[in-house]
């Protein structure tokens, strides 16, 4: 479905941190670099040629990795490839090189929108988030699904989820679906509104 697993979003001074990450997770990923996959890209100016070219790579990306480092907020194509990529998308993962990194990356606030990795063990964290297809729902696990008062439901409820396996999840979502379907008032089998909305 993708030709690359990931797009690897970085400064342009900060190639050699973009190295060491893109080398990590080379080793089982398909990483796009622009400076490796397409070095006739000239990222030093703006224009039309480079984005256009930078778009259609992203489409042909699973997931972002946008490489923070104290050159990423400043560079001129990162914040707009983060952009893009959230409308394409969705599926962006924010790698603070160091513990300098991540502090700063949580000091922006438009990067809290989205999940903010540990830095080090990289490929084990891309390994969970692009190959475990419940790994959202086990980090929400230990959260309640309904708030304080409804924690005894929430608990329940996620020990369920726990219990799903990764195959039956296309069953489980279908599930779901019919289920907001009917909360409309929407009847699925007969492929209209329910009786209530009906005329005789």
């Amino acid at each position: 479905m993708f030709d690359y697993d990931i797009f690897l979003s970085h400064a342009a001074a900060d190639k050699r941190e973009a190295d060491e990450v893109r080398a990590i997770l080379m080793k089982k990923f398909r990483v796009y670099c622009d400076r490796y996959d397409d070095p006739k890209l000239d990222r030093s100016h703006v224009n039309a040629d480079t984005a256009n070219t930078l778009k259609e790579r992203m489409r042909q990306c699973n997931a972002m990795v946008y490489v923070a480092t104290r050159n990423a907020p400043v560079s001129q194509w990162m914040p707009w490839e983060l952009g893009f990529f959230d409308g394409v998308r969705g599926k962006i993962l924010v790698y603070p090189v160091d513990e300098a990194a991540l502090k700063a990356a949580r000091n922006q606030e438009y990067l809290s929108l989205f999940k903010i990795l540990q830095p080090g063990r990289l490929a084990q964290q891309m390994e969970r988030e692009l190959h475990d297809p419940m790994g959202d729902f086990r980090e929400l696990l230990d959260q309640p699904f309904f708030g304080k008062a409804d924690e005894a439901a929430s608990v329940v409820y996620g020990k369920r989820l726990a219990e799903i396996r990764p195959s039956d999840l296309p069953k489980v979502q279908t599930e779901m679906w019919q289920a907001l379907l009917r909360v409309w008032g929407w009847d699925a089998g007969a492929g209209s509104r329910g009786a209530s909305n009906s005329r005789s």
